[in-house]
């Protein structure tokens, strides 16, 4: 079971690397035929990598924006409850004082 799962690796490993290998092969091929084309398809996947990088940096500041926005609601909920809470504690508080003050008359 060990060595089939090496020669599965092997196997993958080889059709990846003679993947790679063609696509150079190719792009060689069509420098060679037509050097001029070669060159602007070649810009163009490079402006096309750029534009998605762009993009990529302009959607993530985007979800950050967004976290950061959320994160200080919570904050804000979390002091405004916790203010309440205070209140109604000093309220009942107060209302247990009195109540025993009443009964000690």
């Amino acid at each position: 079971m060990k060595f089939e799962n090496i020669s599965t690796q092997m196997n993958t490993n080889k059709l990846i690397a003679g993947i790679i290998a063609g696509a150079a092969v190719g792009v060689a091929i069509g420098y060679i035929v037509n050097p001029d084309k070669t060159l602007l398809k070649l810009n163009q996947f490079r402006k096309k990598g750029k534009d998605g990088k762009e993009d990529i940096k302009f959607k993530f500041n985007d979800v950050l924006g967004n976290i950061s926005d959320a994160v200080e609601a919570a904050e804000d909920e979390k002091d405004e409850l916790f203010a309440t809470g205070k209140r109604k504690f000093h309220q009942v508080k107060r209302e247990v004082k009195s109540a025993l003050d009443d009964q000690s008359i």
